[in-house]
């Protein structure tokens, strides 16, 4: 494999011999890689932004039609947002970029189920931060100015051509979807401040936020489930103060929750086997539901709705995570509350420490219908 955003170079070297028997034949093979010219990142690692652009004539004039066809496709105005649209916080706060996602999957679930048996039920969404660091390094995080939306932005939101889906699940199985979802944290020790807070086996595309409902997760606790979905802990359970519009929610209880097809068909490793599916193929793609969404609706503001927190440690409790050194001019947000910056990590990321009980006045959870506008509501 070749690396991404054109890092490297993937080299296949072949020696053949010519036989009367069997033609041509493959003797032995040799499989590698050749770095392109690039800047190392402060932590000695090389960044998806630095490779060097490498030019050569004669692909670059085969190829200058269909590059400039991407580059108009990808500068067509969409819409404008008031609100910045980024990821750096989303694997620990909800985040504007989600709220736009989750609105958008919404709208469609709503007229899709129009007229349906499944219209009086509630409606749920779920969606995860495509690009939040990790493998992908610093540079691999949304950020989206306000003002402004184009197709680059879009896809810059929603990076992965998945197709829209709806399912009908009960309130158990909404249970084990928030409890696999949690698998995303390690278990904290209270009173310390200087614990990791994030599992690095668990890649942000899976760690799925849903919207519709209010609920915490207690990192007290050890996870039920493991990074990959393996039911780990049968008797461990990290969700608390799971409600919709005020009222815990019982096994019983049945919604409509709109996701991907990559979720809906047991990617991730989540416990949907209940699930009933509710709108097949044809079905658009996620992407192409959130432009039609931003072109309707425009402008949008996509204000969080902080239906989720953190909680479970008392006050002065702390734990890091790394994300993006993008992320400075954004520690004011209210989605930041109780979030600060403390340092370079390894690869170039920013490294941040969440602090549990940071505002004493906001450790009443709300329930989901009163809680638009609001300001940080972790632990």
């Amino acid at each position: 494999m070749m690396g991404f955003w054109g890092s490297h170079l993937g080299l296949i070297d072949l020696d053949l011999r010519l036989t009367d028997e069997q033609g041509w034949a493959i003797t032995s093979a040799r499989a590698s890689t050749r770095a392109l010219q690039t800047d190392l990142s402060p932590g000695g690692q090389e960044s998806a932004s630095s490779a060097a652009r490498v030019s050569d004539p004669q692909v670059t004039d085969a190829v200058v039609l269909a590059h400039q066809a991407a580059l108009d496709f990808a500068r067509q105005p969409v819409g404008a947002t008031g609100l910045a649209l980024h990821s750096y916080f989303a694997q620990v706060a909800d985040s504007a970029a989600l709220t736009l996602i989750h609105a958008a999957q919404l709208d469609w679930l709503g007229r899709v189920l129009a007229g349906s048996p499944f219209a009086n039920l509630p409606m749920l969404s779920a969606a995860s931060p495509f690009k939040s660091g990790g493998r992908g390094g610093p540079d691999f995080f949304t950020d989206v100015a306000p003002g402004p939306l184009y197709q680059r932005s879009l896809y810059d939101l929603y990076m992965f051509p998945n197709s829209i889906r709806a399912l009908m699940i009960t309130g158990a199985t909404l249970h084990e979807w928030l409890e696999r979802s949690a698998a995303h944290f390690l278990q904290l020790v209270p009173d310390q401040t200087d614990q990791p807070l994030l599992h690095p086996d668990a890649p942000a595309y899976n760690f799925d936020t849903i919207s519709g409902v209010s609920y915490a997760f207690d990192l007290s606790g050890p996870a039920r489930y493991g990074p990959h979905g393996a039911l780990i802990n049968p008797q461990a359970r990290r969700l608390r103060h799971l409600s919709h519009d005020g009222r815990p929610v019982a096994p019983e209880d049945r919604f409509t929750i709109v996701t991907n097809n990559f979720r809906a068909m047991g990617g991730g490793g989540y416990p949907l086997e209940d699930a009933q599916m509710i709108a097949h193929e044809p079905t658009p793609l996620t992407v192409d539901v959130v432009k039609d969404y931003v072109r309707r609706a425009s402008p949008v503001h996509p204000a969080p709705r902080f239906n989720w927190r953190l909680s479970g440690l008392p006050q002065g409790t702390a734990a890091w995570f790394d994300t993006g050194p993008g992320a400075r001019p954004h520690l004011d947000d209210p989605a930041a509350s109780g979030i600060e910056a403390f340092g370079a990590s390894p690869g170039g990321f920013l490294r941040c420490r969440l602090w549990f009980g940071a505002e004493a006045a906001l450790l009443q959870f709300p329930p989901a219908t009163a809680i638009s506008g609001s300001r940080g509501w972790r632990g």
